[in-house]
C-alpha cells in the first residue's frame, strides 16, 4: 500500500497534471495510448517485478535506461488513468518488491 496519504495525494496530483498536459496537446480520453511506466531500484528486484508485470500483460520497453530501472508499456485508454487505480496498483506492487514507481507517460500524435 502507499506509504501515507501524502504519497497518495502527490501521486493523484501527478496523474492529474499529466492528463491535463496530454489533453492540452490534443489527447482523447477515449483513445488507447501506449503508456510507459517507470520503476527504479535494484536489478534483482526489478527482474522479479518484470516477471510479474509481464504476467499481467505489460511489455518490456525495447529501450532500457540502465540496470537500476525498468520501463514497461501497455496500451491503455487515457480515461482509465483518470481513476488512479492503475497508478495505485503499480505503486503498491513496486512497494511490495521494495522498488520505486516513478510514474507514467505517453505521447500524443496529432492526426
Amino acid at each position: 500500500m502507499l506509504n501515507n496519504l501524502g504519497d497518495r495525494a502527490n501521486r493523484i496530483k501527478a496523474d492529474d497534471e499529466t492528463i491535463d498536459v496530454l489533453l492540452s496537446h490534443g489527447a482523447d480520453l477515449q483513445q488507447e495510448y501506449l503508456i510507459d511506466f517507470l520503476f527504479l531500484g535494484g536489478r534483482d528486484k526489478l527482474m522479479k517485478l518484470e516477471n510479474e508485470l509481464l504476467r499481467q500483460g505489460y511489455v518490456k520497453h525495447p529501450v532500457q535506461r540502465d540496470d537500476s530501472s525498468l520501463l514497461v508499456e501497455r496500451n491503455i485508454r487515457l480515461e482509465n488513468m483518470q481513476s488512479h487505480l492503475i497508478t495505485e496498483s503499480l505503486q503498491n506492487l513496486a512497494s511490495e518488491f521494495g522498488l520505486v514507481f516513478d510514474g507514467w507517460g505517453t505521447t500524443v500524435k496529432k492526426k
